[in-house]
């Protein structure tokens, strides 16, 4: 009996060995089999290192190592794949011709030069745009400048990142000051970076100015007619990534700047761009548009009609059955990112610039293509029909390729472009820190909130943001008061920031209080030139 157990414990004891063997030998094989990814996709930069990673070489001239020819095809459908054998390229399909563009293994973002023709030499004329409104040439309230230091951040960030496009900022000077221009040291900030800086007119008056009026005016990239195509970006945007692939990949000029004597393919998305957030059918902040010669002009008439007819309508002043002009009606629909199919015009700012967006680009231009997610619907009107039909669906993140953000395994991270830029929305906005004289913690206070703290995410984009910043003021010698000591050690919302000129959001009471004005005199919401 005592033998047996002896032979018990032994065989107990050796199972247990053989178990922690085969353990660790499984660890080493994962290190291991680590260590060969790393080493087969050159480490490919992540989310949390991409600051780190090395700058691609900026250059006029087309990258010919990592290009393959394109051939070009009359057809219309095609959609991008990765291909399985091959981690650092994709395949554009289209029917029976099928091109293949190779990617660099580790880049910040992705080369637009390199998604070009071989024999491509001709700069594209794209543009990113930026409003920055209230504005004054005084320090009695500068309620602007954290704005106007984020579009600089950005026109930097993209810069660095190997953007070839021209940056344009439209500037609205206040209704309550008698200047013409911001102060001469940020008009010279602006000249050195090279941004193309058009002041717009004054409105009237307070009445006037409001953040219903004052978000209309970023369709003012309607009139950039001598672009190709612009893509407007919020004042409060943070790229993180090299946004030029929507350009290239909307643009069907690119393939006419070539000498092949070819027709040049058909471009991946419609000549407009907008995406759809959480429970909003556009977001506003973000879109890319083609502009032609009097589409300001027709998107006057549309607002003036809107309005008109708010003043016949009960409170709030507006139809969520027929929106800005048109009863959505199945088979037609709008998609937010929860998936739902709906029909209202019922979103956060449908009354104000997101319902004019989508309003604009589905139903007056009748095309453009919607990112939903994962998804692209692209929507467009044929054979000169007067409705707007859905022409195709692209699904399983089609632009994964183009972000320079390695794509993980956690169902949080959020497909391009969304993860491609952040969007600091709120009063979480870095430039509201009471002190950005050394980097933000995860651990310190948001502003204006004692009992929320900044957390990881939203410390890592506001520590790009002020390096950014940073950066140029060592580039210009033009010295950032935000960038000085603060009253806090911890950023705790000791000294609250002067709030924006024209307020956070738009309300119904702005914009009947705005459109019973317009009436007044005559429609004219701007001072006399």
């Amino acid at each position: 009996m005592f033998l047996r157990q002896q032979r018990l414990r032994c065989s107990t004891s050796s199972l247990v060995i053989i178990i922690l063997i085969a353990a660790a030998l499984a660890a080493q094989f994962r290190v291991f089999h680590r260590f060969l990814l790393l080493t087969v996709n050159n480490e490919v930069a992540d989310e949390n290192n991409i600051d780190k990673a090395s700058l691609p070489p900026i250059s006029s001239q087309p990258n010919t190592h990592n290009t393959k020819k394109f051939i070009s095809s009359t057809t219309t459908n095609f959609t991008f794949v990765r291909e399985n054998r091959r981690p650092n390229s994709i395949k554009i399909l289209r029917n029976a011709t099928t091109i293949t563009t190779t990617i660099p293994s580790r880049p910040l973002s992705i080369s637009v030069q390199s998604l070009f023709p071989r024999n491509f030499t001709a700069k594209p004329k794209w543009a990113y745009a930026f409003l920055v409104s209230g504005c004054e040439n005084s320090d009695n309230r500068k309620g602007y400048q954290g704005f106007l230091n984020n579009i600089v951040v950005a026109v930097q960030r993209l810069r660095d990142l190997g953007s070839v496009a021209d940056f344009v900022l439209f500037v609205q000077m206040s209704s309550s000051t008698k200047a013409r221009s911001l102060p001469h040291e940020e008009e010279d900030l602006l000249r050195q970076l090279t941004i193309d800086v058009r002041y717009l007119l004054r409105m009237r008056s307070h009445i006037h100015e409001t953040f219903y009026a004052v978000v209309q005016e970023k369709f003012r990239v309607l009139t950039l007619v001598e672009y190709d195509k612009v893509l407007f970006l919020d004042a409060d945007i943070l790229p993180l990534c090299n946004l030029d692939y929507i350009f290239f990949l909307s643009d069907d000029t690119v393939g006419n700047n070539t000498t092949q004597q070819v027709p040049p393919a058909s471009p991946f998305f419609k000549e407009n761009v907008i995406m759809a957030e959480q429970t909003e059918a556009s977001n506003a902040g973000f879109f890319l548009v083609t502009p032609h010669k009097g589409d300001w002009s027709l998107l006057q008439q549309v607002i003036r009609q809107k309005e008109e007819k708010a003043l016949t309508l009960p409170w709030p002043h507006f139809d969520e059955a027929e929106g800005w002009g048109h009863v959505i009606t199945p088979p037609d629909y709008w998609r937010p990112l929860n998936g739902s199919k709906l029909h209202l015009w019922k979103w956060h700012a449908v009354f104000a610039d997101q319902g004019l967006l989508y309003y604009w680009t589905k139903y007056v231009k009748m095309n453009v293509s919607i990112v939903i997610g994962d998804e692209i619907e692209h929507w467009s009107s044929t054979n000169g029909q007067e409705k707007v039909t859905l022409e195709r669906v692209d699904k399983g993140s089609p632009l994964d390729a183009f972000s320079c953000i390695r794509r993980s395994h956690s169902s949080r991270m959020q497909p391009p472009p969304y993860r491609d830029f952040h969007h600091f929305t709120g009063n979480s906005k870095p430039w509201e820190f009471s002190n950005l004289s050394r980097p933000i913690l995860e651990t310190d206070w948001r502003p204006h909130n004692s009992t929320m703290k900044v957390g990881r995410r939203l410390a890592s984009r506001i520590n790009t943001w002020r390096e950014t910043l940073l950066k140029v003021q060592q580039m210009t010698n033009h010295n950032f008061s935000v960038l000085k000591d603060g009253n806090s050690s911890t950023n705790a919302p000791s000294c609250p920031p002067r709030p924006p000129p024209v307020g956070r959001f738009s309300t119904y009471e702005a914009m009947i209080a705005h459109i019973k004005a317009k009436m007044f005199f005559g429609w004219q919401h701007y001072e006399r030139g």
